[in-house]
């Protein structure tokens, strides 16, 4: 069997600001491999520069040092081969579920049309849509709709421009435990649909890492470190309720926070 091809390779990157003259590094030598079909996380304290290392490889800045690669190409800016998830949905208040999703495709620059016409486009936005559990709010506007679904619908327009690679940073951190683990159900059934490919999740909670990823790098606290690569045992297709009632599941998710509680003091490694 071939090896998948490498998507994403972060190598030896750095990351340096400048604030009223005085130098402050985010990240510090950090080498990150992501293959093709793999969801890989990344965890770490905060301040560690998890979400820098994300608006790196989306293309919202660039490194002081080392380069990233997404399928062997070096690139300038964002593109749509890499779509985004921020933490917050941000969606268009003035426009229905609908329009939402179908924005970005719409009306975007640089986007692979989809094929065929507008009643294609639409005919596809609604499957996608009807896919996250969201047909009942097709019409609605965002103010009309839960903090959940809000998520599953900018999941959905992020997945409608079919990106190569999806970067999601903490996307479900402001919701409850329940919805949380509403949307871990619905991206394991994305990825096993194949609508979800290859995916670069950030996150704190562990958890979340352990039921998603298929391998986890942890960051030690600022400036940012790889110190650990974690293979996550569990194969695909794969359950929320199976994965986490695991005996290996407990156990990993233990030696992760423990290794996450040595490398998180202030002052990095230690």
């Amino acid at each position: 069997m071939q090896p998948e091809a490498v998507a994403v390779q972060v190598d030896h990157v750095s990351r340096e600001f400048i604030a009223r003259k005085r130098r402050a590094l985010a990240l510090r030598d950090v080498s990150v491999t992501v293959r093709e079909r793999e969801v890989v996380g990344i965890v770490g304290p905060t301040g560690c520069g998890k979400t820098t290392l994300l608006n790196l490889i989306a293309g919202f800045d660039t490194p002081t040092s080392g380069l990233i690669r997404v399928y062997g190409k070096q690139f300038l800016g964002p593109g749509p081969d890499r779509g985004f998830i921020f933490q917050q949905p941000n969606l268009f208040p003035w426009l229905s579920v609908r329009e939402n999703v179908a924005f970005a495709v719409r009306y975007g620059r640089d986007l692979p049309a989809l094929a065929g016409t507008r009643q294609h486009l639409m005919a596809r936005t609604d499957a996608l849509i009807e896919e996250v559990g969201l047909s009942n709010a097709l019409h609605l506007f965002p103010h009309q709709i839960s903090g959940g679904m809000k998520s599953r619908a900018a999941l959905a327009r992020v997945l409608l421009a079919s990106p190569a690679v999806l970067l999601m940073d903490e996307p479900f951190a402001a919701l409850d435990a329940q919805t949380r683990i509403q949307m871990h159900t619905l991206l394991l059934h994305l990825l096993r649909s194949g609508e979800m490919k290859t995916v670069v999740l950030i996150t704190h909670d562990v958890e979340e890492a352990l039921v998603l990823c298929d391998r986890i790098y942890i960051l030690s606290s600022s400036p940012g470190q790889v110190v650990a690569e974690y293979v996550v045992p569990f194969g695909r297709p794969r359950e929320y309720s199976d994965v986490a009632r695991r005996a290996e599941f407990v156990e990993l998710k233990f030696e992760v926070l423990g290794r996450l509680e040595v490398y998180g003091d202030a002052g990095g490694v230690r």
